[in-house]
């Protein structure tokens, strides 16, 4: 009977640990991608910046540049056209994001952080259209209009890493972070023939006819799933699922909250 426990009990008792130090300082690289919140897309409309918007760019006669725009529209359209599906529907694409990582590693809890840049982009697409006496008229000549908005935000997650499953080959952890972000605004313009025309959002006089960079910072809080394995004895390779939820902020009147998801690839050294 004494044999029979031991047989049993023993190797669960005695499983190896994937990582087996007291504490161990590692540090890495992070590659993925940002998948935001379509809520502060609506920031990058056209029309959201008011009176300076989509509207004024048409009406304003002392920039080259919108009279190149209505000048376009005059000569594909007849002269006499209107704007459809308006504001648009923006939606951000997958962006880039990359950034360091340094933590403690304990046998069953890890301590760390990240910092992270993604840049990405909302996009959304509307219709300048021929406006035509006859009413019955259903495919009327038109000219697709492209509204792209231009933003860089940055991470810092600051947080744990708890052990789900540990064995030889992989650990799997459950991580909890607290978030502090910061939203950067980039650009937005309005693609018209392949040709860009700047949105004056999200501040303008008129004198000044440019975009001015704006900066807002706010908070968030995550979770999601850690995979890791080892490459060889010093370095690890982690792939990441990030969930999130946090307040953006691009300006100081513009905010919005929502889910945020992150993918990540990470490379990590084992200082020894």
């Amino acid at each position: 009977m004494r044999y029979l426990f031991i047989l049993l009990f023993v190797p669960i008792t005695l499983s190896a640990q994937f990582f087996e130090s007291e504490s161990q300082i590692v540090y890495g690289i992070n590659l993925g991608t940002h998948i935001s919140n379509n809520k502060t897309g609506e920031f990058y409309d056209g029309f959201y910046n008011s009176p300076y918007n989509i509207d004024w760019m048409l009406n304003n006669s002392n920039n080259s540049s919108n009279n190149s725009l209505v000048n376009i529209l005059d000569q594909r359209l007849n002269t006499n056209w209107e704007m459809q599906n308006t504001p648009a529907q923006m939606k951000y694409r997958p962006g880039l994001e990359v950034g360091l990582h340094a933590g403690i590693q304990k046998e069953r809890i890890k301590y760390y952080i990240d910092y992270n840049i993604a840049e990405i982009k909302a996009v959304g697409e509307f219709f300048f259209v021929a406006v035509s006496s006859n009413s019955n008229l259903i495919d009327r000549d038109n000219i697709l209009a492209t509204i792209v908005g231009e933003e860089r935000r940055s991470f810092f997650n600051i947080g744990l890493i708890s052990e789900l499953k540990s064995e030889d080959e992989y650990h799997l952890g459950l991580p909890f972070f607290f978030q502090i972000n910061q939203t950067k605004f980039k650009n937005n313009y309005l693609v018209v023939e392949n040709q860009q025309y700047v949105i004056p959002n999200p501040a303008l006089t008129l004198n000044n006819q440019n975009n001015v960079d704006q900066v807002g910072s706010s908070f968030g809080l995550g979770t999601g799933i850690i995979g890791t394995i080892s490459l060889n004895e010093s370095i690890n390779l982690s792939v990441a699922y990030h969930f999130q939820y946090s307040n953006i902020k691009i300006t100081s009147v513009f905010n919005q909250s929502g889910f945020q998801h992150s993918l990540i690839a990470r490379i990590i050294w084992n200082k020894e």
